[in-house]
């Protein structure tokens, strides 16, 4: 029997998991419908990691103005270790789950959530939250991307 962090999910479909003497998730959403957000990455490695944000009846304003209902923040060399943007998410559910690029033996990437060992540790307080997020390659790893997510409502 698989007893990854993907084929449990699939038998709890989508519910939180325990791994250890911890709850483990596939996707956490922030409450908030109008305001601003910071993500901080703080701790794991910085390559190939990062977080999504989605807003599926609203959107996260870019620093051009654009306005898509999903962005992928990607920690990576060269990039800024902080990140804020607008958010307008009417139902008050802006989602945010853990991406992953997977680099293939052909040379091919792809980007993913949800497979393998992906997972995210959440640790909520008041207008913040706490992922210790897991890649999906190889065991459960919490510290492979640790991302603090604040946000003030409008």
């Amino acid at each position: 029997m698989d007893d990854s962090l993907q084929s449990a999910f699939v038998r709890t479909l989508g519910k939180p998991v325990v791994r250890g003497d911890r709850y483990v998730q596939q996707m956490d959403v922030i409450p908030i419908e109008s305001g601003d957000i910071e993500i901080r990455f703080a701790g794991g490695l910085p390559v190939d990691q990062g977080i999504q944000l989605k807003s599926p009846k609203g959107w996260i304003e870019l620093s051009d103005g654009e306005r898509p209902s999903v962005v992928n923040v990607w920690r990576s060399p060269g990039l800024p270790d902080v990140v804020r943007h607008r958010v307008s998410s009417p139902d008050g559910q802006l989602q945010v789950s853990n991406i992953y690029r997977v680099r293939h033996q052909d040379g091919s990437v792809t980007e993913e959530r949800f497979t393998g060992n992906a997972g995210m540790i959440v640790t909520k307080l008041d207008s913040k939250r706490l992922y210790e997020c897991s890649d999906g390659a190889g065991s459960f790893c919490a510290s492979d991307l640790v991302v603090e997510i604040s946000w003030r409502h409008k």
